[in-house]
């Protein structure tokens, strides 16, 4: 009798493991947690999961970056899941992956505490006003000219203010002007001291503060500073700030360009040097420059806002006279006491 050859396939197993820690402690209001689920397949064949859903109210303050994959045999996954509490309580919910796992875990439950930001009163309309290394001679008056007119009350902060918890009481809105570059502000406040300044304006803005960044304070908004693009800017927005070079003149130089202001529709010529154009998701533009992108736009970061601009709107006849340049409409105030209005629009 000949001998069979052969043997049966070993049925496929796809087990689904969830691991990491989904006990977010406590965040205050205002503020965000993160915390990473890793989504582990111990089995012998790919397994593909399809979301991972928050059962219950609370799952509404709880997100997650991801929603779908494909885990390899033996392989695992993360899960970046973010909290991001409206109000001071306790909150727990139930988090389930779906998947085409053949078993395993697919559950895991959620817990958080939420707590009130002790914050001291704040004069609702008094501005800091960055005056420092980095900012451009006359940038940082012309700006608090313009908050002024807004009805802020404003005092200058330089470099080592930055450095202070006070600097940050008794204020709405902080206001970063243009200037030479970014690490002109980074080296000026020091290496050393440069991470707990942009936590520092982070939990200020996050809190219910407001941030005004004009040109290089559009840059320094960010996530990494324009150069090099491996140190941390404040990262108060997702996007980017890139230059904006398609400019009649080497975009380097002072000059006038048009841009469209959306809301009434018009078109204005503003002072320009430099400039960056912002790519923020979710951010209400403003104004566009010729090409369509972004000039001047709002958004929010935590429980604050921030207002960014590439063109200086807050520039003075000196400015124009110093370089021999014309505005055809005018001194472009109105269009920066609208930025303020949007930007403080809940102040």
């Amino acid at each position: 009798m000949a001998a069979t050859s052969g043997t049966a396939s070993a049925a496929a197993t796809r087990i689904l493991a969830l691991s990491g820690d989904v006990a977010f402690g406590s965040v205050n209001v205002g503020a965000t947690g993160t915390q990473t689920l890793t989504l582990s397949n111990t089995g012998n064949a790919a397994l593909t999961w399809t979301n991972v859903v928050f059962a219950s109210a609370s799952g509404s303050v709880f997100t997650r970056d991801t929603t779908a994959g494909v885990i390899a045999a033996g392989r695992s996954q993360t899960v970046t899941l973010t909290f991001a509490p409206v109000e001071a309580r306790s909150y727990s919910t139930t988090l389930t992956v779906t998947s085409d796992a053949t078993s395993g875990t697919s559950t895991a439950a959620v817990t958080a505490l939420s707590e009130s930001v002790a914050r001291p009163p704040m004069l609702p309309s008094t501005a800091a006003v960055y005056r420092g290394p980095g900012a451009c001679t006359g940038c940082a008056e012309a700006l608090a000219t313009l908050l002024q007119q807004a009805g802020f009350a404003t005092r200058f902060v330089g470099p080592e203010d930055l450095s202070r918890d006070a600097t940050f009481e008794g204020i709405s809105l902080y206001a970063q002007p243009g200037g030479d570059d970014t690490m002109s502000v980074y080296r000026a406040v020091g290496p050393q001291r440069w991470p707990a300044v942009v936590t520092r304006i982070q939990r200020f803005v996050r809190g219910g503060g407001h941030y005004l960044g004009v040109c290089l304070g559009g840059f320094l908004a960010a996530r990494w500073m324009d150069d090099p693009e491996t140190i941390p800017a404040l990262q108060l927005v997702s996007g980017t700030a890139d230059y904006y070079t398609q400019t009649p003149r080497p975009y380097r130089q002072d000059q006038v360009i048009p841009v469209f202001w959306l809301s009434p529709p018009a078109t204005r010529f503003v002072y320009f040097q430099e400039g960056p154009t912002f790519n923020v998701p979710g951010a209400t533009i403003l104004a566009r420059y010729e090409n369509g992108t972004p000039a001047v736009v709002v958004t929010t970061y935590g429980a604050g806002r921030v207002g960014l601009s590439g063109v200086h709107l807050e520039a003075t006849s000196d400015w124009y006279a110093s370089y021999h340049l014309n505005d055809p409409d005018g001194p472009d105030g109105d269009l920066g006491l609208k930025l303020i209005g949007a930007l403080s629009t809940d102040r």
